[in-house]
């Protein structure tokens, strides 16, 4: 079965009956017991899967390529474990006709989350400057009929220009993407735009939610956009992966603070900021941002 589209119908990937006996062996096996049979699966069934593979999680389609992306294998066999924290943590300010930023979003999970959970009536801006997850974000839309998710295929940076691929990682969820030197650019080169300029151009006013993680760079998206963006737009809720904090020019979590947010939630790698209201942020004497730590 094909789609108006050209792309596969839904099911055409369907896991066959053993397949299907793997995933959710691995998903509901005890931790202790988890990890052997990943690495025997890994070592000796992974090679004879032939990738994508049509699953669904949380009541979403998802076309995983669980052969090249950490979090569609992560998706494949941890299902509603993947990243059941954040959604815990977020769902709450997931409103009716409310509006979601993804910065980062990959295959599309936290976007198709937001969208379904949101209704006909949100607003999502799900942000991807890897060409070969743009195409999976898109398709995953497709399969989920979701017409409220906007996609752009950009980098977020401090200005206008060119991004490329700073680490040539195997899996594409683990690429990052920082200004292009310009005398070396190569096709792979993408857009890069500053994120106050993207949601202008979508037509946004007002963020519930901003979800980031672009693996280290983070500063240099966030960071110019609260110093030029006006209040009204800043989100009320930031979750933010800080994992390669190293790579941090400014620590974005002590700015966010300084600047009126307050840290909610606190994961491995994973903080949640609230805005605090104006009368609070105030006692901290703080303005705009600005420097280095």
């Amino acid at each position: 079965m094909n789609t108006s589209t050209g792309t596969p119908g839904w099911g055409t990937h369907a896991p066959t009956w053993s397949q299907s006996a793997w995933i959710h062996a691995i998903r509901l096996a005890p931790p202790w017991l988890r990890r052997p049979l990943q690495r025997h699966f890994r070592e000796v069934h992974q090679k004879r899967w032939t990738a994508p593979l049509d699953i669904v999680v949380r009541g979403l389609r998802f076309r995983s390529h669980f052969n090249d992306n950490t979090p569609e294998y992560k998706l494949l066999f941890q299902g509603r474990r993947l990243n059941g924290w954040h959604l815990r943590k977020l769902r709450p300010y997931f409103r009716t006709g409310g509006t979601f930023v993804d910065i980062g979003a990959n295959f599309g999970f936290f976007s198709l989350n937001a969208a379904k959970t949101m209704g006909d009536r949100c607003r999502v801006v799900a942000i991807e400057p890897n060409c070969t997850m743009v195409n999976r974000l898109r398709e995953n839309i497709r399969l989920n009929g979701l017409n409220s998710i906007i996609v752009r295929d950009i980098a977020i940076g401090a200005a206008h220009g060119l991004a490329e691929s700073q680490r040539d990682a195997a899996s594409h969820g683990r690429r990052g993407y920082g200004p292009a030197d310009v005398a070396t650019t190569t096709d792979q080169s993408v857009s890069m735009m500053p994120l106050l300029s993207v949601l202008r151009d979508a037509g946004i006013e007002k963020i519930d939610v901003l979800k980031i993680d672009i693996e280290g760079y983070e500063d240099q998206a966030l960071m110019p956009f609260f110093t030029d963006a006006p209040e009204s737009l800043w989100p009320q809720i930031i979750a933010i992966e800080d994992s390669h904090r190293d790579r941090w020019n400014t620590n974005v979590i002590d700015r966010l603070v300084a600047i009126g947010y307050r840290v909610t939630a606190r994961g491995r790698v994973d903080h949640v900021l609230r805005r605090e209201p104006a009368s609070a942020a105030a006692k901290t004497g703080s303005a705009g941002v600005s420097g280095r730590c």
